[in-house]
């Protein structure tokens, strides 16, 4: 059944359509950055705890990611 039979108008689906694909491609994006933030998290974090690394040396490892 089309979206015409249903009484739906075309242009509202591609309005719909075109505002998904952006709120998809933004949390793709947000995924990404979450995924590495938990890698830098989880390296960093147990170094820091124990002495093996200074936050000013993390701060240099942060800014080669």
């Amino acid at each position: 059944m089309s979206a015409r039979s249903r009484g739906v108008r075309p242009d509202v689906v591609t309005y719909l359509s075109q505002g998904l694909s952006g709120i998809s491609g933004s949390s793709l994006h947000n995924l990404k950055c979450m995924c590495t933030l938990a890698v830098l998290r989880d390296t960093l974090l147990p170094k820091l705890i124990f002495g093996e690394l200074w936050v000013k040396d993390a701060k240099r490892c942060c800014e080669r990611v």
